[in-house]
C-alpha cells in the first residue's frame, strides 16, 4: 500500500476493530449475533463507497471552497447515510436496546473507517506514523462513535414513544453530523482531539452500557 510499514497499516486499521470487539464482550447478555453484527461492518464499508461517490459529485460542483466542504457537506452526507441501515433495524426491530444501537452503530462506523482508511493508505504515501495513529485512533473512532451515538439515542426514543417515528432520528443523527464536523473544524490539535476521542468515548459507552443492562434485566424479568 503505497510502500507503507506494516506498523502503519495496522495502527490506521485495527484499533476500531479492537474497540468493536471490546463492545461486543461487554454486552453481558449478547443478544446480537455475530453474523448480524459482520453484516453492519459489510454495510458500513458499502456506505463508505457511496459516499465517496457522492461526495465526489457535490464537490465537482465547484459551489462553495474544499475548506466548506469539509465542514459543512461531508458530515452530513456521510451521518445520514451510515444512518440509512440503522433506521432500517430499528424500523424492523432487530434493535431492541441501546446497547444493540451502540453495536450496531459502532460496527457500521468500522466497516466505513476501513475502505476510507484503506483508500488514503492507497493514495498517500506519508510515512509520518502519527499521521497514521491519528487516522486509527481518531478518525476510525470518531466514525464509529458517532454513528453509535445514533443508534443509542434513536432506539431510546423509539422507545419512550413505544413505536418508530422518523422524529426519533433527529437527536441522535444531530449530534452525530455536529461531532463529525466539529472533529473537522480542528478547534484543537489532532493529537488532542485523537485523546479526548479515546478517553471520553469509553465512559460515554460503558455508561450506556451500563443503563442499558438495567433495561434488558427488567425486561427480562418481565
Amino acid at each position: 500500500m503505497s510502500g507503507h510499514s506494516l506498523v502503519e497499516i495496522l495502527v490506521s486499521l485495527l484499533p476500531v476493530f479492537v474497540f468493536l470487539v471490546a463492545l461486543v464482550f461487554l454486552d453481558s447478555y449478547k443478544l446480537l449475533p455475530l453474523r448480524s453484527i459482520l453484516l453492519s461492518i459489510l454495510i458500513g464499508a458499502l456506505v463508505a463507497a457511496v459516499a465517496y461517490g457522492v461526495n465526489h459529485f457535490l464537490f465537482q460542483l465547484n459551489v462553495i471552497s474544499p475548506r466548506s466542504f469539509s465542514l459543512y457537506v461531508t458530515p452530513v452526507v456521510e451521518e445520514l447515510l451510515k444512518s440509512i441501515y440503522l433506521i432500517y433495524l430499528i424500523r424492523r426491530k432487530r434493535i431492541g436496546f441501546m446497547v444493540d444501537g451502540a453495536i450496531h452503530g459502532f460496527a457500521i462506523g468500522a466497516g466505513f473507517s476501513l475502505v476510507e482508511n484503506l483508500y488514503y493508505l492507497q493514495t498517500l504515501a506519508s510515512q509520518n506514523i502519527l499521521l497514521w495513529i491519528i487516522r486509527g485512533f481518531g478518525t476510525a473512532i470518531m466514525h464509529g462513535g458517532v454513528t453509535a451515538i445514533v443508534g443509542i439515542a434513536t432506539s431510546e426514543f423509539s422507545n419512550r414513544l413505544d413505536r418508530f417515528r422518523y422524529t426519533a432520528v433527529a437527536p441522535g443523527l444531530f449530534a452525530a453530523i455536529l461531532i463529525h464536523a466539529l472533529y473537522n473544524f480542528f478547534l484543537l490539535p489532532p493529537v488532542v482531539s485523537t485523546l479526548i476521542l479515546m478517553i471520553a468515548l469509553p465512559i460515554l459507552i460503558v455508561f450506556i452500557f451500563q443503563r442499558s443492562e438495567k433495561t434488558t434485566r427488567s425486561w427480562l424479568g418481565a
